[in-house]
């Protein structure tokens, strides 16, 4: 199940609709794959000082420690109760993308309660958007 939760309005982020498309893809179809059907999945929106900050999280399995520090790299694959057969490069690309946008991505997570990832993105200031 995946939950939206907006709080504010959110002004236009700056980068490739495309692109960051592909980050969320890939965020959102991870913490479900990677965890049991009943995992609750929710994606917040926030801005303070010309940053976007959308954190999706789960209350799911969470990620190995030892897998954490790693889990942006190149070919790193997290198992889990829908583990898959991919190629672990997912949230590699997802992390090259979102930089190549000027922002980043960044994951916390507890063993067998959570995982959570954070992605930070430039806004369009309003005046710029006119």
């Amino acid at each position: 199940m995946l939950l939206m939760e907006q709080r504010q309005v959110v002004p236009s982020v700056l980068g490739d609709p495309h692109m960051l498309g592909e980050v969320f893809t890939t965020l959102v179809d991870n913490a479900i794959k990677h965890n049991q059907p009943n995992t609750k999945v929710v994606a917040e929106i926030d801005t303070s000082d010309s940053i976007a900050t959308i954190r999706i999280s789960d209350n799911g399995e969470g990620i190995r420690p030892e897998k954490l520090a790693r889990i942006f790299d190149a070919g790193v694959r997290e198992g889990g109760a829908g583990a898959s057969a991919g190629t672990g490069m997912g949230l590699y690309i997802a992390k090259l993308l979102a930089e190549l946008q000027g922002g980043d991505i960044s994951t916390e997570s507890e063993l067998g309660k959570r995982s959570s990832f954070t992605v930070k993105l430039p806004t369009v200031h309003s005046a710029d958007e006119h």
